[in-house]
C-alpha cells in the first residue's frame, strides 16, 4: 500500500502537463474624432468607470464641432484631447491652460472628414518613417477588419498604413 504522501503525488498534475498561461489581454482603447461634447459631470463620471481608460479625442485644427454643445449649459467632453495641426507633432492637451494657448474652434470647414483623414495620413507617414529608420519595434500600427469597405479604408491600405486583421 503507497503511503499517502506518494498517493497524493500521484494524483496532482505535474508541471509539465499543465497548459501554458493565457496571453495577456490585448489593451482596449477608444478613440473618436471630431466628437461633440457629449453629457454632463455625472455622464463624464460614469463614463470613466465603464471605458477604457486610454481613451483619446481628436482634434483637427478649430474643429467647432469639438466645442459644442457649450460648457455653460453643463456639457462636458470624456477622455484625453489630442489636437492636431498641419505639420506638428501631436498635442495631447491635459490642462484647462494649456487649452486656452490652442486656437479657438471656431471653422466649421475643419469638421470634415477629409480634414482629419489627412491628418492623420500625414501623421502615421511621419510614425512610419521614423520607426523604419529607427531599430525601435514600438511602431504605430492600425488594423481594421478585412471586409471593411471604405474609400478611406482603401487608400490607407494602398498606402500600407492600414493592416487587416
Amino acid at each position: 500500500m503507497p503511503s499517502p504522501s506518494h498517493a497524493s503525488s500521484s494524483r496532482s498534475p505535474s508541471k509539465r502537463n499543465l497548459p501554458p498561461p493565457p496571453p495577456d489581454p490585448p489593451t482596449l482603447a477608444c478613440y473618436t474624432y471630431g466628437a461633440p461634447r457629449p453629457g454632463n459631470s455625472a455622464f463624464r463620471t460614469l463614463f470613466n468607470v465603464l471605458a477604457p481608460p486610454e481613451t483619446y479625442r481628436l482634434v483637427v485644427k478649430q474643429d467647432v464641432i469639438t466645442a459644442c454643445p457649450p460648457t455653460s449649459l453643463g456639457f462636458r467632453q470624456v477622455g484625453r484631447e489630442v489636437w492636431l495641426d498641419d505639420g506638428s507633432d501631436p498635442v495631447f492637451c491635459m490642462s484647462w491652460s494649456m487649452r486656452q494657448l490652442l486656437p479657438a474652434r471656431t471653422r466649421l470647414r475643419d469638421h470634415r472628414l477629409k480634414e482629419y483623414f489627412a491628418l492623420m495620413t500625414a501623421l502615421l507617414k511621419k510614425e512610419r518613417a521614423s520607426s523604419s529608420s529607427s531599430s525601435n519595434s514600438n511602431v504605430c500600427k492600425c488594423y481594421a477588419s478585412p471586409w471593411a469597405s471604405d474609400p478611406i479604408f482603401d487608400d490607407l491600405r494602398a498606402q500600407g498604413l492600414l493592416l487587416s486583421a
